[in-house]
C-alpha cells in the first residue's frame, strides 16, 4: 500500500500548481510558478514578496534586496508587469485543464490483466455520466475482474470545470496507481475512485488528507467557535434532502474577516451515513485546525472545509480565490 499527497506541491484554493525547485518563484497574488531562468529576485515589485511551505519538505522566501536605480526599477517592474498579465492571460485559459491532484491513496496490488480492462471500461463510464450529472456510480467485469467505481464533482463547479477535472482524473489514476485495485484520486474540484470490493454506499473515514494553513487567527477562541458554529449550519444543509449532499455558508466574524464553510458528501450516502461522515471530519479539527485562519478534511466519502475568503462559487462565477500558506498530512484510521 502506498499512498502520496504530492508533497511537491503548493496547495492553493484553486488548485496545486508544481513547486519545481528552490530556484522558482511565484506570483503571490495569482499563485503562478515560474522557473528562475526566466526572471530575477529583482524583476518583482516589491509588493510581489511570497512565501509557501510545500508539505513538509520545502519553504522558500523570495524577497526583493537589491537596489537597481530608479531607471532599472521602471524597466524591471514594467517588464514584470507585462509577464504578470501573460501568465494571468495564461491561467484563465488553463487553469481546471491544469490543476494537479491533491493527493491519492494506492491500495491492493494485482496482477490479473483482466482487471485491468474492468478498470478503463469503468474510469470512461464514471468521466461520461459524471460530466452531465456530477456524479456517477459504475461497474464492469465479473468474478475476480469485477470492479466498482465512483465519481463526483464539487457541489458549487460548472459542468465545463466538472467535465475537465474528471477527464483529467481518469487519465491520472490508473498511472498514479497502476496495478492497484483499491485506488483513489482527490482534485479540488472532482473525486474519483474504483476498487474490487463493493464500497458504494457505505461510510469511508479509513483514510484522510487534511491541509491547514500554516497561520493563525488573533482572536482564536472567538474564531473557533464562529468555525465550530458555521460548521454546524453548512453540515445540516449537506444533509438536508434536496440539497444535493452539499452545503456551504458565511458567517462575519468580524468587520474584516468573514468566514467561508462548505461541506459535502458523495451522493450514494443516506443522510445518517453522511451526518456520521461530516461529524468524523470535523472531529479533526481540534487536532489540526485550531486557531488556524483555513483547514480542510478530505475523507473518500466526504468533505468539509472553511477559510476565511471566498474559494466556492456563487451561481456564474467561473473561479474563485486562492490561497498559498498550507501545510499537508495524511492519515490511516
Amino acid at each position: 500500500m502506498h499512498t502520496s499527497c504530492n508533497p511537491f506541491k503548493c496547495i492553493n484554493t484553486i488548485n496545486l500548481l508544481p513547486c519545481f525547485h528552490v530556484q522558482s518563484y511565484t506570483l503571490a497574488p495569482m499563485g503562478i510558478t515560474f522557473f528562475a531562468c526566466i526572471v530575477t529576485t529583482h524583476d518583482f515589485p516589491s509588493h510581489f514578496h511570497s512565501q509557501w511551505t510545500c508539505g513538509t519538505t520545502m519553504q522558500v522566501n523570495i524577497k526583493t534586496s537589491l537596489e537597481p536605480s530608479e531607471t532599472q526599477k521602471l524597466e524591471r517592474n514594467t517588464m514584470a508587469l507585462l509577464l504578470y498579465h501573460l501568465l494571468l492571460f495564461s491561467l484563465i485559459f488553463n487553469l481546471t485543464t491544469s490543476d494537479d491532484p491533491i493527493g491519492q491513496y494506492c491500495d491492493n496490488s494485482f496482477t490479473n490483466k483482466k482487471l485491468n480492462q474492468s478498470i478503463n471500461t469503468v474510469l470512461t463510464d464514471l468521466s461520461t455520466k459524471a460530466s452531465i450529472g456530477g456524479f456517477a456510480t459504475s461497474s464492469s467485469g465479473q468474478g475476480l475482474s469485477l470492479v466498482y467505481g465512483l465519481a463526483q464533482c464539487r457541489g458549487d463547479v460548472s459542468k465545463d470545470d466538472c467535465s475537465a477535472c474528471l477527464t483529467n482524473a481518469s487519465i491520472a489514476l490508473p498511472k498514479l496507481c497502476p496495478s492497484e485495485a483499491d485506488a483513489r484520486l482527490w482534485y479540488d474540484y472532482c473525486f474519483i475512485r474504483y476498487n474490487t470490493k463493493n464500497f458504494i454506499g457505505d461510510s469511508d473515514t479509513s483514510f484522510a488528507i487534511i491541509l491547514y494553513n500554516v497561520e493563525n487567527v488573533t482572536d482564536s477562541e472567538g474564531f473557533d467557535e464562529e468555525v465550530g458554529s458555521l460548521m454546524r449550519k453548512v453540515r445540516a444543509l449537506a444533509v438536508k434532502p434536496g440539497n444535493g449532499e452539499f452545503g456551504r455558508g458565511t458567517s462575519v466574524f468580524n468587520p474584516f474577516i468573514t468566514i467561508y464553510a462548505l461541506a459535502q458528501c458523495t451522493k450514494d450516502l443516506q443522510p445518517l451515513t453522511c451526518a456520521q461522515c461530516l461529524s468524523s471530519a470535523v472531529e479533526k479539527f481540534p487536532d489540526y485546525c485550531t486557531h488556524r485562519k483555513g483547514c480542510r478534511v478530505l475523507y473518500s466519502t466526504c468533505i468539509v472545509r472553511y477559510e476565511i475568503y471566498p474559494f466556492f462559487f456563487p451561481p456564474g462565477l467561473s473561479h474563485a480565490g486562492n490561497d498559498h500558506h498550507y501545510l499537508m498530512t495524511s492519515l490511516h484510521a
